[in-house]
């Protein structure tokens, strides 16, 4: 086989891949039971963190400090 053409097969391999791999998986895999059930959920414990903020609340405090900073600093400069 030439040059060109070990080449060429390369770039046929590489541009047509075929997959050979397959799995069969059921919704039920890609559940965590903990987080879904909802008898382990209103357990005592489950609730005893805050939910973590939003990027929206965390934009709105950080608008309100800025908004702080700036006329404290244009009210210091009078």
């Amino acid at each position: 086989m030439s040059a060109a053409g070990s080449i060429g097969e390369l770039n046929a391999r590489y541009l047509n891949p075929v997959i050979g791999a397959h799995a069969d998986h059921n919704r039920a895999d890609f559940i965590f039971l903990r987080a879904q059930s909802a008898t382990l959920r209103a357990l005592p414990w489950e609730t005893r963190l805050r939910p973590l903020r939003t990027w929206s609340e965390l934009a709105i405090y950080s608008i309100m400090v800025l908004v702080v900073a700036i006329s404290s600093t244009a009210l210091l400069r009078l």
